[in-house]
């Protein structure tokens, strides 16, 4: 802002410099929600002494900037099987049937879930990837999206070789429930 003399008055200049250090400090916070946290679990490896009579279902998430500073949760048949950061992945086997394969975010993070109804065989091995991402949004706004997808087993089985293991503490209490019809 001017004053009488075309000088900018301090006051202005100092309102001028608040307003961009509170976006900046906007900006900081965004940031920290939707910016990468990795993994940190043992690289990849097969999952070992699964029953012959279950199904094995692989998830895997990719790195992505936007959203990767949030866990995303996963549950089967309602129970929370595992949690996956970027970069992550995990492991549940199931019994043959048919079954609900859910990813949902924390809490304080109001979007909606992604769903999967999945049937599996005896001996099977399935892939699903997650992944996050920024989409085009309208001026003044930030657009994220994410998406859980089956992957043939040529492709989930080369994509997961450099994720990171999670432990997957529900897969116990998942295993007590009998299978859903």
């Amino acid at each position: 802002m001017l004053g009488l003399f075309g000088c900018i008055r301090p006051e202005a200049a100092y309102h001028y410099n608040l307003i961009i250090n509170m976006n900046r400090i906007l900006l900081l916070l965004i940031s920290s929600l939707i910016s990468a946290c990795a993994a940190t679990g043992p690289i990849y490896k097969p999952a070992e002494n699964v029953d012959a009579n279950k199904a094995l279902v692989y998830v895997y998430r990719g790195p992505a900037f936007a959203l990767g500073a949030r866990s995303a949760y996963f549950y089967v048949d309602g129970v929370n099987v595992f949690d996956l950061d970027q970069g992550g992945y995990s492991w549940v086997a199931l019994s043959p049937g048919r079954h609900t394969l859910r990813q949902k975010w924390p809490v304080d993070v109001t979007m909606k879930a992604v769903e999967f109804e999945i049937d599996v065989r005896a001996g099977e091995t399935r892939y699903f990837s997650f992944q996050t991402g920024g989409c085009q949004g309208g001026y003044n706004q930030i657009c994220l999206q994410w998406e859980l997808r089956a992957q043939p087993p040529q492709v989930g089985a080369v994509a997961i070789i450099d994720k990171r293991f999670q432990e997957n503490v529900g897969a116990a209490k998942l295993n007590m429930q009998a299978p859903m019809k």
